[in-house]
């Protein structure tokens, strides 16, 4: 479908125009897209909401009625229709949209569970502003370089004891299975471990199943219940009802959803649930090494080398090389040149991966 083809489709916003701006990267196209959501708030919500949740094409159908006549926007508002004089449209939207399948769960036909703290940001994370794209920690370069560290790391097997290098190759895990393979250990080095990895959204994290009993996370859901009037949506007549109860979420269902939005770039709310984490276990390795991340990309650059910091600390090693770096990249974000050049000419001298990219930076920039 091209520019040409969308504008001549039926005013409003469709399911077909939300999974091709979801996709294709063609500027022009999406452009023309979103000019077309512009025609109403509804559909310019729906795009902006769609664009942001982790669902696809195939689940935004279940919002077109049975005949499939009705686009996108008309079955969209039939629907919020049901909650009025609950939560407002467009939260309710934001409750539902927002949500992977582990806290959007159908407990009967009509009943939504929904997690608070997916559109609640604390109010020093809300007034944050972040940095021009450009100057960010993107995902895409964290996976990247934690592909390549592993590369690098395999090409010098041959100068290192192999079984030691065997605990740095990261197990790829359901991460709805809380069965901990049974050689499942650490291997010591030094005053440190290396500890047992998963992989969510592409992005290295230490498996705390081998290591933590059940770990979980203390949130507040709350269950939305609705009568449907028809199989096409719900009448104005339909009640909702909504209730918060603190529940404990399996640590590795919340960081999951944690991740989506880290990769997607929402610094603020990936933020705010790696600082829910901290609240329960403060040397959390993966809410230290991440948060950090979040901080440096909203500017808080003191705030990301305290992270990095707490989390190079750890007597787990497995962000040890990265978390160094990145303080050392903060040191130099924030203009403290003195700390920037020792930790980066430190960095230098350890010939890891980052040696490289050191060496540079202190040929280029520390004259």
């Amino acid at each position: 479908m091209n520019s040409k083809q969308i504008k001549n489709n039926q005013s409003g916003l469709t399911s077909e125009d939300i999974h091709l701006y979801q996709t294709t990267s063609d500027e022009r196209l999406k452009h023309t897209i979103e000019k077309k959501s512009l025609e109403n708030d509804f559909d310019a919500d729906a795009l902006e909401g769609w664009n942001d949740s982790s669902l696809s094409i195939a689940k935004m159908k279940k919002f077109d009625t049975v005949e499939g006549g009705a686009r996108f926007g008309q079955s969209f508002r039939i629907y919020a229709i049901s909650i009025i004089g609950i939560v407002s449209t467009h939260l309710f939207f934001m409750y539902f949209t927002f949500l992977p399948r582990q806290y959007k769960e159908i407990t009967s036909k009509n009943d939504i569970v929904v997690d608070k703290i997916d559109f609640t940001v604390p109010n020093e994370i809300a007034k944050l502003v972040e940095l021009p794209s450009n100057y960010q920690i993107k995902s895409t370069t964290i996976t990247k370089d934690f592909k390549q560290s592993k590369s690098f790391q395999a090409n010098n097997l041959i100068e290192q004891d192999c079984s030691s290098q065997a605990n740095h190759e990261a197990i790829v895990l359901d991460p709805k299975n809380d069965v901990v393979p049974e050689d499942a250990q650490v291997k010591t080095l030094s005053t440190k471990i290396a500890g047992k990895e998963i992989y969510l959204s592409d992005l290295k994290l230490l498996d705390y199943r081998a290591y933590r009993s059940k770990p979980t996370i203390l949130s507040q859901q709350a269950i939305l219940t609705g009568s449907p009037a028809s199989e096409s949506g719900f009448d104005t007549k339909s009640e909702s009802s909504f209730e918060w109860k603190n529940v404990e979420i399996p640590y590795v269902d919340y960081l999951e959803k944690t991740m989506i939005l880290f990769a997607k770039g929402n610094n603020k709310k990936a933020l705010t649930r790696f600082e829910e984490i901290l609240k329960t276990y403060p040397d959390d390795v993966n809410a230290l090494f991440y948060a950090g991340l979040c901080y440096y990309n909203l500017g808080e650059f003191d705030k990301a080398i305290q992270a990095f910091t707490l989390c190079g600390a750890s007597k787990y090693m497995n962000f040890s090389e990265e978390a160094e770096w990145y303080m050392a990249k903060s040191f130099s974000a924030a203009k403290n040149i003195i700390e920037a050049k020792k930790l980066f000419e430190k960095i230098a001298g350890q010939n890891g991966y980052y040696a490289k990219n050191a060496k540079t930076i202190l040929t280029n920039q520390f004259k």
